[in-house]
C-alpha cells in the first residue's frame, strides 16, 4: 500500500510533464514561422475548366463557354470539347484548425463565380441567341449571295478567284452550322423548362521537393461571393505529399510595410499563364492591406507573409484578402 503511494506522485509527476512538453510543442507548431522552402511549398496552381450547358428534358443538347455582358452566347457549340475555357489562380493549401494539423487536401483560391440562372432568365438567354442566329443566317445569305455571283461571272484564271472560292466554302459551313443551331432553338420549347448549368472543374499543379510537377483533381466545398474567393479539397480527401499548408490566425496579421509573396510568374496575364510556371518569393509593400505586386509577377491568390513568415492573407487584385475573410470562408465549407 505504502509503495503505491509513493508511485502515485511519480506518476502525476510524469503526467504533468508530459502534458507540458505537449503544450510546449503545440505552441511551437503553431506559432513558429514558415521558411522560405515552406513558403513555396504551401502554393499550387489552380486550373478552372468551366462551360455552359443547355438541359433541356434531362438532356443536354447545346454547349457554349460563357455569357457575354451583352446577353451572348459565347462559342455556342454541338460539342463540349470546343468551348472549354480555362482560368489560372494561385491555390494556398491550409488547414481549417490554426492549432493542429488538420488540411485533409483543403486549398483556398480567387475564383470570380458567375450568379447561377434561373429558369425565366435562362428562356429569355435562349430566346435572345435564337433572334441572333436568324440574324447571322441572314448576313450569311447576303454574302453568299455577292460571292456566289461573282463567282459566276469569273472563272479560275482570273486572280484572286481561287481566294474568292476558298471563303466562300468557309461561309457556306458556317452558314450550315447556323441553320444547325436554328433547328435546335426551334425543338426548345418554354414548355420543356430549359436549363442553362454552369460545370467546373478543378485541378491543382504542385511540385513536389525535388522539383516534379504532379496533379490532384480538386472539387469545391465552399465558396464567398463577396470575397471573390473558392474553398477547394482534393477529391480524395487526403494532403498530397510534400506541400506544407498554413495555418490561419485567429487575429489578422500586419496591414502595412513591407512583406514577402509568393507568385507564379505569367499567371496573373492571360497571355502568358500555364500549369507549368514556377513559384518565386517576391518582396512587396502593403499600405492599409493593399500591396504593390505587378500581375507578371504574382495573380490572383498568391499568399502573403510578413518578412518574419507568419502568413497574412491571399492576394485578389491589389488588395489582401486578410485572415478574418479566409477563416469566414473556411466556416462555409459544405459537408460532403
Amino acid at each position: 500500500m505504502e509503495q503505491k503511494r509513493r508511485h502515485n506522485p511519480r506518476l502525476k509527476l510524469m503526467t504533468l510533464v508530459i502534458l507540458l512538453l505537449t503544450i510546449i510543442a503545440w505552441v511551437a507548431w503553431s506559432f513558429w514561422p514558415s521558411s522560405a522552402r515552406q513558403m513555396k511549398r504551401s502554393v499550387a496552381i489552380v486550373a478552372c475548366q468551366s462551360w455552359y450547358e443547355m438541359v433541356c428534358k434531362g438532356k443536354t443538347i447545346l454547349y457554349f463557354s460563357d455569357i457575354a455582358a451583352d446577353t451572348a452566347l459565347v462559342r455556342p457549340s454541338l460539342q463540349q470539347d470546343s468551348c472549354v475555357r480555362t482560368i489560372y489562380a494561385t491555390g494556398v493549401w491550409v488547414n481549417s484548425c490554426f492549432f493542429m494539423p488538420s488540411c485533409r487536401g483543403r486549398m483556398i483560391s480567387v475564383m470570380e463565380k458567375p450568379d447561377e440562372i434561373n429558369q425565366q432568365d435562362a428562356w429569355m438567354l435562349i430566346e435572345k441567341e435564337k433572334e441572333r442566329n436568324e440574324k447571322r443566317i441572314r448576313q450569311l445569305r447576303a454574302q453568299l449571295k455577292e460571292l456566289n455571283y461573282y463567282l459566276r461571272i469569273h472563272n479560275v484564271h482570273d486572280e484572286g478567284y481561287n481566294t474568292v472560292a476558298a471563303y466562300a466554302y468557309e461561309k457556306e459551313g458556317e452558314k450550315a452550322y447556323c441553320m444547325r443551331l436554328a433547328r435546335l432553338f426551334d425543338t426548345v420549347r418554354q414548355a420543356d423548362r430549359p436549363q442553362l448549368i454552369r460545370k467546373a472543374v478543378y485541378t491543382a499543379y504542385y511540385r513536389l521537393p525535388n522539383g516534379e510537377c504532379q496533379q490532384v483533381r480538386m472539387r469545391e466545398v465552399g465558396s464567398s461571393k463577396q470575397c471573390q474567393t473558392v474553398l477547394l479539397q482534393t477529391v480524395g480527401r487526403k494532403t498530397p505529399t510534400g506541400v506544407a499548408p498554413v495555418s490561419i490566425f485567429f487575429i489578422n496579421g500586419k496591414s502595412h510595410g513591407a512583406t514577402l509573396a509568393v507568385g507564379y510568374g505569367g499567371l496573373g496575364v492571360k497571355e502568358l499563364a500555364s500549369s507549368d510556371a514556377s513559384c518565386s518569393i517576391i518582396p512587396t509593400t502593403l499600405h492599409d492591406n493593399r500591396h504593390d505586386l505587378p500581375a507578371v509577377l504574382g495573380g490572383d491568390g498568391s499568399p502573403v507573409f510578413s518578412k518574419r513568415g507568419y502568413f497574412i492573407g491571399i492576394t485578389k487584385g491589389n488588395e489582401v484578402i486578410t485572415r478574418s475573410q479566409l477563416r469566414g470562408l473556411l466556416r462555409k465549407e459544405k459537408q460532403p
